[in-house]
């Protein structure tokens, strides 16, 4: 027995040591707190996340170690919850020591898990905070009314998931504590699930009239009772039309207030593959110029919009999308570049603004004057820089955005 015991002993610290060596491999050139969280941020695979988080644990407290592992648990957590991996999305979730946050990520954790249909561990989450009745679950009473109305509205949302329309119904009713628009149309379609057309047609016109964009299955639903109603789609269309001119309306008042007039400076840049564009040869095309790093939150949030744009573009050749990186971290900006848009799936051309040895500055971001990341450059077909957007923006406000500063530089 004890000859059993010393083999599995050693068997398991040559696997453990066996792992550490191979993982050990790939830490960040920075193994500071800092480093180790920017590394960890960029990182897209949640188990190398925890990896660069045990090492963070492993290093002498500082003034702001809480704050970094809070945050790098948080990062966690959301990795395993977009994966599916609810167990460890929680776990994650409840190693966060500030109560604000750790509560806000329960939303955060439902919504992914929803998204990918994991509706018996949604219900397993919610139901302990919903219906907190006979239950040891604690979260509840350590939840804010407006929070607790945002859970409710995602329960009502798994009811709906599940077929429970009828259940879902005061679950998704509009409340101020429930804004999720997600919640909103699923109302309105519980309704016609239900056959209650009559209040359906109601809260689908309050709906549309408010000019907030809907889903493309929320219109479709909501069709076949406006035409009933009136005879024809011709009032479900002018709400349709009306929050289209809106909303486009909106966008482009919003940008135009921004333009400028400014000579863009002259530059030469390489991208990933090491092919060099210029400004020169970039005359006669409008450049969208979107500056970023794979640590900056905001950046990567815009990414999926920036597609949609890359997408809506790609047969019009006067128009060219730079994804410039810039202000990297360590010395392999360019692999950890490449490896975050190749992990996503991106369709983007990728330039390496990278730090000049002898200034330890990065040229271009000197040269476009840039404060802060993203901000993304639009330049006319004259070289003239029209537009210089700084901050991050909401995912169904980038393509609109970026089409009416396009437009606007042409």
């Amino acid at each position: 027995m004890k000859n059993n015991i010393l083999i599995f002993c050693i068997t398991g610290c040559i696997s453990l040591f066996a792992g550490i060596k191979s993982t050990a491999q790939t830490p960040p050139a920075d193994t500071s707190y800092v480093g180790l969280f920017n590394a960890l941020k960029s990182e897209p695979d949640a188990s190398k996340k925890e990896f660069l988080l045990n090492i963070m644990k492993t290093k002498p407290r500082q003034k702001n170690t809480q704050l970094l592992l809070d945050a790098s648990s948080q990062y966690i957590a959301v990795a395993y919850a977009e994966a599916g991996n609810a167990d460890k999305a929680i776990y994650y979730r409840n190693q966060i020591v500030d109560s604000n946050w750790r509560n806000g990520m329960t939303t955060s954790i439902v919504h992914y898990l929803l998204d990918l249909n994991k509706l018996k561990d949604v219900e397993q989450i919610l139901e302990p905070i919903v219906n907190p009745t006979n239950s040891r679950d604690t979260t509840a009473k350590q939840l804010s009314t407006q929070e607790i109305g945002w859970l409710s509205c995602q329960y009502g949302i798994l009811k709906y998931k599940q077929g429970k329309f009828k259940e879902s119904l005061p679950l998704l009713a509009p409340s101020s504590e429930r804004q999720i628009r997600d919640g909103a149309e699923l109302y309105v379609l519980a309704l016609i699930k239900t056959n209650d057309k009559e209040l359906a047609l109601k809260e689908a016109d309050s709906l549309l009239s408010k000019g907030n964009k809907v889903s493309e299955d929320f219109k479709a639903a909501v069709e076949p009772i406006f035409v009933s109603s009136y005879g024809n789609s011709a009032h479900y269309q002018s709400l349709l039309d009306s929050i289209d001119v809106k909303y486009e309306r909106q966008i482009a008042q919003k940008i135009s207030k921004g333009k400028i007039y400014e000579p863009a400076p002259y530059f030469e840049i390489k991208d990933t593959k090491g092919k060099t564009v210029s400004l020169n040869s970039l005359k006669g095309k409008t450049v969208v110029i979107d500056f970023w790093a794979t640590w900056c939150i905001p950046c990567i949030a815009s990414f999926p919009g920036m597609q949609k744009a890359v997408n809506y573009y790609k047969n019009d050749t006067s128009v060219v999308f730079m994804f410039v990186h810039t202000w990297e971290k360590g010395n392999v900006g360019t692999a950890e570049a490449q490896k975050l848009i190749d992990s996503k799936g991106y369709n983007f051309n990728v330039y390496m603004d990278l730090k000049d040895k002898e200034s330890d500055k990065n040229p271009l971001s000197e040269a476009f004057k840039l404060l802060a990341l993203p901000t993304k450059v639009v330049i006319d077909k004259d070289g003239i820089i029209r537009f210089k957007s700084r901050g991050g923006t909401r995912e169904e406000d980038v393509l609109p955005e970026i089409k009416a500063m396009i437009e606007l530089s042409k």
